[in-house]
């Protein structure tokens, strides 16, 4: 299988390769450290965020389906975060919707794979499970991937907080209100 950016951030930090490119340890990770790894990769080219695998079975993959995949929260709430600091975690485009080749999003790969604390995760951050918007290509949403028991689990899981409403534009008074602009 070959990789494209996301996959190979993902990968060498989450799951077992025997080969791993120079200066990647071969130990297990943490969360914690595989997330830092991440960020340090994000940091040095912002494109990655965004970037997906170009081919094969994962084609359109971003780094947060692979790792949704895995089940690697921490990993995924850190992409997340990198999205909002980048401008990237805005309604009109959030990370979280971002769909493969298959039209399925994040949060189809971490309900297919059953794992409830990603999912809850990514509702956290606004996904949905029963958007029309959600559809994939066969036409289901996430909640239709479900198992039975997933989708027990998945209605005990709390909505997300309301989100606060956006703050009103300054207005300049006094004397700085007659300056002109930079």
């Amino acid at each position: 299988m070959r990789f494209g950016l996301p996959g190979r951030l993902i990968a060498f930090h989450c799951f077992p390769c025997p080969v791993l490119p120079a200066g990647i340890a071969r130990e297990p990770r943490t969360p914690v450290l595989i997330a830092s790894a991440l960020l340090q990769s994000l940091l040095e080219d912002e494109s990655l965020l965004r970037a997906t695998d170009e081919d094969g079975l994962f084609a359109g993959f971003t780094a947060l389906h692979w790792s949704a995949h895995g089940g690697h929260t921490a990993v995924g709430r850190a992409l997340l975060d990198e999205a909002n600091r980048q401008g990237g975690g805005d309604s009109t485009n959030p990370l979280f919707a971002a769909k493969d080749n298959d039209g399925d999003t994040p949060l189809h790969v971490a309900v297919s794979w059953g794992h409830l604390d990603y999912c809850g995760m990514l509702l956290e951050a606004g996904a949905s499970l029963t958007d029309k918007a959600s559809l994939n290509n066969q036409k289901k949403t996430p909640m239709d991937l479900a198992t039975p028991a997933m989708k027990a689990e998945l209605k005990r899981v709390p909505p997300p907080p309301p989100r606060p409403p956006p703050p009103p534009p300054l207005v300049l008074r006094g004397p700085a209100a007659s300056l002109p602009p930079y």
